[in-house]
């Protein structure tokens, strides 16, 4: 019986086809990236166009430990922090204050994952990434304070198109061959997936109306993840605003913060897109001016908005249907191209090809025709039928989190058909009712094949021979 209803269970996962991912995985982090070079010479009227209340050195410990607390006020989890390579020398401040936040993290309860800054200035090679990694993976992520994931480490990553998907496969293949590690490419090819676990957009600060760009990301994320048949993390981003006119950069852009609104939107799409994780661009990039730290102009404004919004976004985001056929793409909307400066400059004019009309992505409703399933004689009444209410894919697929984080599916054995067994009905004096009408019926039977044999002995007549 076993056997025949596991038989069962595959055929009909086999019927419903491969595994579709899900959405929101787990918890719901908000993180936040964060750059720890700066000096008091880092600000000024003409370096950046808002100032933090006090000037301050990344190197200080007690600067750690400000913005830690600072971010927890935010309602943040952890930082994203950018990293140089483990280059240990004074001028790769990344690799020694990493240090330093690891260990003021770990003594506040807070969690810190690497940006990996593949266009950096001592990555002179794929195989100087390659070596970068192999060292970040040995050592920084063993850290109790580095962010984990289902017990994986997690290492973001800026600017991975400096290398081809082949090029990465084998550099993952190198340093992290058991992908025991989860690496969230960036960027708006997201052929990348094939190597990577997730992605995200740094900017979107090119869009007027960010809840709609990362609900167009988000979904497109989501296709890919299906065209791949495995599950892909999708990180939202969200934004205060975006000011790099101070940069000299050509196609500076500058979006207006219009007292939150433009923070509250963004972050609105990150919690309609059901994002796995949230990440706020920036807590202090105050060369572009994204950061929610407090400034001079705000104060504490947007930690204030941060705490309110990630706290929308994790206790609903998982409402929100994350199905592929939700939310219409458009063709015709700019998006950004990695570039160095962590600024979009081009605008790409045609929509990725791999996205699937709405109508060919089927929405598994995972309701099995109970075949094995005793009927009930005593009361036959029907059983309701299912109703037309859409499938949430994140309600329908939580064990697709699990294959993510290493754990295999276990398909779910249906009960085992009852076997009727005889009720034995006991008198009041405990006797076996069944067994005695069994003996007397026997006695009876052979009592009156005997009589009959004496009767008809004596009434046969009597011949003379």
């Amino acid at each position: 019986m076993k056997v025949r209803s596991s038989l069962i269970v595959i055929i009909l996962l086999a019927l419903l086809g491969p595994v579709l991912p899900v959405a929101a995985q787990g918890e719901h982090l908000v993180l936040a990236f964060y750059y720890n070079w700066y000096d008091e010479k880092s600000f000024g009227a003409k370096k950046t166009s808002d100032q933090p209340v006090t000037p301050y050195k990344s190197m200080d410990r007690a600067t750690s430990e400000r913005h830690v607390d600072q971010a927890k006020q935010a309602g943040l989890d952890g930082f994203v922090v950018s990293w140089y390579g483990p280059r240990d020398a004074p001028d790769n401040q990344t690799e020694t204050n990493l240090r330093t936040l690891l260990d003021v993290a770990q003594q506040k309860g807070f969690r810190v994952a690497v940006d990996f800054e593949t266009g950096g200035p001592f990555f002179r090679s794929r195989s100087d990434v390659q070596e970068a990694l192999a060292s970040l993976l040995a050592t920084h992520t063993t850290q109790a304070a580095y962010l984990k994931v289902n017990g994986k480490p997690v290492v973001f990553f800026w600017q991975n198109s400096r290398f081809s998907v082949n090029d990465w496969l084998a550099i993952r293949q190198a340093v992290d061959p058991l992908r025991q590690s989860i690496w969230i490419s960036e960027g708006t090819n997201l052929d990348y997936l094939r190597v990577f676990d997730g992605h995200h957009l740094y900017n979107i600060a090119w869009s007027a109306d960010p809840r709609a760009e990362v609900i167009k990301w988000g979904k497109r994320v989501r296709e890919k993840a299906i065209e791949l048949g495995t599950f892909k993390y999708f990180v939202g981003t969200a934004m205060p605003g975006f000011d790099d006119r101070l940069t000299g950069r050509s196609g500076a852009i500058y979006r207006p913060r219009g007292n939150g609104d433009y923070f509250r939107q963004s972050f609105t799409g990150v919690t309609q897109a059901n994002a796995d994780w949230a990440v706020v661009t920036s807590f202090n990039e105050w060369v572009e001016g994204s950061q929610i730290e407090p400034s001079v102009t705000y104060g504490d404004q947007y930690l204030s908005l941060a705490a309110e919004l990630a706290n929308i976004y994790r206790t609903t985001a998982g409402s929100y249907v994350t199905a592929p056929t939700e939310t219409p793409v458009p063709t015709d909307t700019p998006t950004p191209t990695n570039t160095p400066t962590n600024t979009p400059t081009a605008t790409p004019t045609h929509t990725p090809t791999f996205t699937p009309t709405p109508t060919e992505t089927p929405t598994p409703t995972f309701t099995a025709t109970p075949t094995n399933t005793p009927i009930p004689t005593a009361t036959p009444t029907a059983t309701p039928a299912p109703t037309d209410t859409p499938v949430v894919i994140a309600r329908a697929l939580p064990a697709a989190a699990k294959v993510a984080g290493g754990s295999t599916l276990q398909p779910t054995q249906p009960p085992a058909k009852p076997i009727a067994q005889p009720q034995v009905v006991k008198n009041s004096g405990g006797n076996n009712v069944e067994v005695t009408s069994l003996i007397a019926g026997a006695g009876l039977f052979v009592g009156s094949l005997v009589l009959g044999w004496l009767l008809g002995k004596r009434l046969r007549p009597k011949r003379d021979f």
